[in-house]
């Protein structure tokens, strides 16, 4: 993944700031998403030297069935 450039900005109230963030995050595509999403679990992993075999993204899978 190539190096990003990280552009500063201010915002006056919180709510600008989510504004901006969902803009933001609606331009991306899927597997743009994805990788950061991969990005932060490899950069989670670091900070607290988690080690395990094979990192890999968790799904809760919830089971419905009919009675």
């Amino acid at each position: 993944m190539p190096m990003q450039k990280h552009i500063v900005r201010r915002f006056d109230s919180f709510d600008d700031m989510r504004l901006a963030h969902l803009r933001d995050c609606q331009r991306l595509s899927t597997d743009e998403i994805n990788d950061i999403a991969w990005q932060m679990v490899i950069e989670y992993r670091q900070m607290y030297d988690i080690q395990p075999h094979e990192p890999r993204l968790q799904r809760h899978v919830t089971s419905v069935r009919r009675s």
